[in-house]
């Protein structure tokens, strides 16, 4: 028997192994926190809205245009001129709606070269307004306002606009009577809801106001008629509104609710 020598190991780094060290921030850097929402909604606005009407004013025109293969002979030229109106009208609405866009957006002012000094004055200034003097109090609260039409729960029809061209109004008619013995200036502030609706499906809800300075003689009835633009850019038939009437002395001072009424308009 004889003693083994001592043995001894040292051990080899393994060549390509790095050591990863933690990531520490640095001093008086704080981490930054990111919260992720899982509920993501998107809308997407397609525009197809205002092709509708002129489509369907093109395909009742070929629709036309098929019944009078299937009619007489005598009524084939009505049928043949009621499919050329209609096709036509159908391209007229699609060229006025496209060129809508371009009309809105406009070209835009082009800015005054450095060192320009604004015009002011000169023929083509116009005029100031009239100078507004408020009422009196107990002549503005003495004023008689009533809505003639619509009433309640009425059905009317909008003014202007022709085959989707053009703006549409809702026509309202007040009468405004002035008791007292002075000349009375005042301001009707006009706000209405409107959901339309195409064929029993209702497509939203649309908002607007508009103001109107009237000057009521004294001791004389006004009867007038203000037209309320409609707000609705989608196609429909039939809408419902909700409108509300306010009369104001001065702007400083709060409007006064004359009426609430709900109607229809086509």
């Amino acid at each position: 028997m004889y003693d083994m020598p001592a043995v001894r190991i040292t051990p080899v780094p393994i060549v390509g192994q790095r050591k990863r060290m933690p990531y520490r921030l640095p001093p008086g850097r704080m981490g930054q926190l990111v919260t992720v929402s899982p509920n993501l909604q998107v809308q997407v606005n397609t525009g197809i809205e205002q092709y509708l009407f002129p489509v369907g004013l093109m395909a009742a025109g070929g629709a036309s245009f098929l019944a009078g293969t299937a009619l007489p002979e005598k009524a084939k030229p009505v049928t043949t001129l009621l499919g050329l109106a209609l096709l036509g009208a159908g391209v007229g609405v699609l060229i006025y709606r496209g060129m809508k866009p371009a009309a809105a957006a406009g070209t835009p002012a082009a800015p005054p070269p450095a060192g320009a000094v604004p015009a002011s004055g000169g023929a083509a200034s116009a005029p100031p307004p009239p100078a507004y003097t408020a009422p009196a109090p107990d002549a503005f609260a003495a004023m008689q306002i009533s809505v003639l039409s619509p009433t309640p729960d009425q059905q009317v029809q909008s003014v202007g606009g022709f085959l989707g061209l053009g703006t549409k109004s809702i026509p309202m008619q007040v009468q405004l009577y002035n008791p007292s013995s002075a000349d009375v200036t005042l301001t009707l502030n006009f706000t209405w809801d409107e959901m339309p609706s195409l064929v029993g499906y209702d497509r939203g809800t649309y908002h607007g106001s508009k103001a109107f300075q009237v000057t009521v003689k004294a001791g004389q009835i006004q009867n007038q008629e203000f037209d309320l633009p409609i707000q609705t850019d989608v196609t429909w038939s039939l809408m419902n509104v909700d409108a509300q009437i306010y009369s104001q002395r001065t702007p400083a001072d709060n409007p006064q609710l004359l009426s609430n009424l709900t109607f229809s308009v086509t």
